[in-house]
């Protein structure tokens, strides 16, 4: 089993680099997903986690669901996060919105 200080740091310098790291991050290729990896200013990635996409689409659900994903962040002091959604339109984008709308009244 490797130890986080035995991993070896990775440069990601476009979206399309982030899109490649993920899985191997999560250990899976996600599926009707929304991924939240969470940054430091300095810019390290120092959390990532998903969630299920509500699906039929749930404006409360999805807003549980990104006050939660917000106040992990918060919790471990990170500033910046980037989400990426994983499925159709229909049903990342009413998660996708709830997130934004969260993180913006946070600060984040």
């Amino acid at each position: 089993m490797n130890s986080s200080s035995d991993r070896q740091p990775v440069r990601v310098s476009s979206v399309a680099g982030l899109l490649v790291v993920i899985p191997p991050l999560l250990g899976f290729t996600p599926e009707s997903s929304l991924v939240v990896v969470g940054a430091t200013r300095a810019d390290r990635i120092q959390a990532e986690f998903r969630s299920d996409l509500p699906d039929p689409p749930d404006t409360a659900v999805a807003a549980e669901i990104a006050a939660h994903a917000v106040r992990v962040l918060a919790r471990q002091r990170l500033p910046v996060a980037i989400a990426v959604g994983y499925g159709p339109g229909r049903l990342v984008t009413p998660l996708a919105d709830a997130l934004r709308a969260s993180a913006s009244s946070s600060g984040l």
